[in-house]
């Protein structure tokens, strides 16, 4: 067995990329980040002594990069991207909801929307693929969890309307609830899979 191993490949070894590996793209897209972030913290500072607008031309950056090298430039599964733009978006909404005039919108419609829209996509994209569901169900879950955050913030706040964020509660509870009964076996599997050493 020792002997067969130390034979020639037919193909090279392919190396797996680090996360944290960089390229010519990285550095220079950094580069232009660290210096349109000091133009808008330096000139907002200076204009009102307020960094709100600031902060979310920051968080926009961050979000363009991250969907950039984890998405469109990623080979990965569909689902997955699904989850990754929907967690950078929840971000770049909660640090910008100071810009709004009334900053409960963000919870009260923008992430409600967001998230019943990524649930749906992820939903029809595992009945699509229905052969293998096991692959996409803890990107499903994961949203559907993270469609309880709009309720959950709103239950401490004085907002008078909470429709749009219960009902995304509502059918991110009924898909976890729905995906642990019938396919609970599936996800240990996957988290096995995942978490093996």
């Amino acid at each position: 067995m020792s002997e067969a191993l130390k034979l020639p490949r037919a193909y090279p070894a392919r190396k797996r990329a680090s996360l944290f590996s960089t390229t010519l793209f990285d550095k220079i897209y950094l580069g232009i980040a660290v210096y349109l972030s000091a133009i808008a913290l330096g000139t907002e500072y200076i204009v009102t002594e307020n960094l709100k607008l600031s902060f979310f031309i920051m968080a926009a950056l961050a979000y363009i990069y991250i969907s950039i090298r984890f998405t469109i430039q990623n080979f990965g599964y569909f689902s997955q991207k699904v989850v990754m733009q929907t967690i950078m978006l929840t971000i770049v909404a909660i640090i910008g909801r100071k810009l709004l005039p009334r900053p409960l919108f963000i919870y009260e419609y923008v992430l409600p929307s967001l998230y019943i829209l990524a649930m749906l996509t992820v939903s029809v994209f595992i009945v699509i693929n229905h052969r293998h569901p096991q692959k996409y169900l803890l990107n499903l879950l994961s949203i559907a969890l993270l469609g309880m955050l709009p309720f959950v913030v709103l239950l401490f706040t004085d907002s008078s309307f909470k429709l749009l964020s219960i009902l995304t509660a509502s059918l991110g509870g009924l898909i976890v609830i729905v995906t642990l009964i019938f396919s609970h076996k599936k996800i240990k599997q996957e988290l096995i899979r995942l978490f093996h050493t």
